[in-house]
């Protein structure tokens, strides 16, 4: 049955209801020819389908369809399921889900947001929009720090994020580049962490990794991760992941050479003399394996 655009079942007054009318447009016109039919019938979108009967009178919609089977078809009712939730804002505009559930935040409602179907075939957790670097709880292991921005001098929280939850790992941060003549400072660079909720890992107050930076720009920092035993969806032993972020600083120059933070702390000067150190123990067991062979 096709459903009238308007509440008006008699348009032209004429006391015959438009479905029975033969001319429901004008009261005065009573056999229609074939000239007045265009008059009795108008089509303004051209789809074949009278004005009268028409859920979309101004839009092309010849095949009427209409999900929610409200006065107005799906090309254009302002909410196609009904929700009472806009479809421009609608998270998932086909499927009725008034509650817009949306637990991986990447912006499609989810199979358990309500109604017959679901918009989102992929849970991949999105951190703040991110969504190239999406957490699926079922991928390979992987770790996770969004870019975050600050003030010289000021400490700067490295946040850490892993597509499992509650999953025991250590992690460890250094800073891979730093804008030219500045220092930093890194507190709390290697440690363990075990809670999650949902993905981001929860730091002991005085063991949380803390950047200072000296100078305005751009650090770049890479966070590395094992698992302690086993991966709990690979079954693998420590598995890793490595991810780099970036941090960016403004403010006038700032001292960062003051070490009142509790727990290790890691330098510029520290990471190019640890680099010396490894180097010389490269060269070492370089020389060692060839005495060897």
């Amino acid at each position: 049955m096709t459903v009238l655009v308007t509440h008006d079942d008699d348009i032209d007054g004429d006391g015959v209801a438009n479905l029975d009318d033969p001319c429901p447009m004008s009261a005065t016109i009573t056999t229609p020819t074939a000239d007045q039919r265009s008059l009795c019938f108008p089509d303004q979108d051209g789809d074949g389908i009278a004005d009268v009967q028409d859920n979309c009178i101004a839009m092309f919609n010849p095949d009427q369809a209409n999900m929610n089977g409200s006065l107005f078809g799906d090309a254009c009712d302002p909410d196609i399921d009904g929700d009472s939730i806009m479809n421009a804002l609608d998270n998932c505009p086909e499927t009725a889900n008034p509650g817009q559930a949306d637990f991986d935040r990447d912006g499609l409602g989810d199979t358990f947001a309500g109604g017959d179907g679901s918009c989102d075939v992929r849970q991949c957790y999105v951190v703040f929009g991110d969504k190239d670097n999406c957490l699926d709880d079922q991928g390979p292991m992987q770790v996770y720090s969004p870019t975050l921005v600050g003030q010289t001098g000021q400490p700067i929280l490295l946040r850490l994020f892993a597509n499992r939850e509650n999953q025991p790992m250590r992690f460890s941060w250094r800073v891979v580049s730093q804008p030219e003549g500045s220092d930093f400072r890194l507190d709390n660079a290697e440690g363990t962490v075990t809670v999650s909720s949902p993905y981001e890992y929860r730091y002991l107050v005085d063991e949380a990794p803390i950047l200072y930076g000296s100078k305005a720009g751009e650090y770049k920092v890479e966070v590395a991760v094992e698992t302690v035993w086993e991966d709990r969806v690979s079954g693998k032993l420590n598995e890793k992941s490595i991810f780099t972020t970036t941090v960016n600083l403004a403010g006038d120059d700032a001292d960062v050479s003051r070490a009142d933070a509790g727990g290790c702390s890691v330098t510029s000067e520290d990471n190019a003399v640890n680099g010396v150190w490894l180097l010389a123990l490269g060269l070492v067991g370089l020389v060692f394996r060839r005495r060897s062979n």
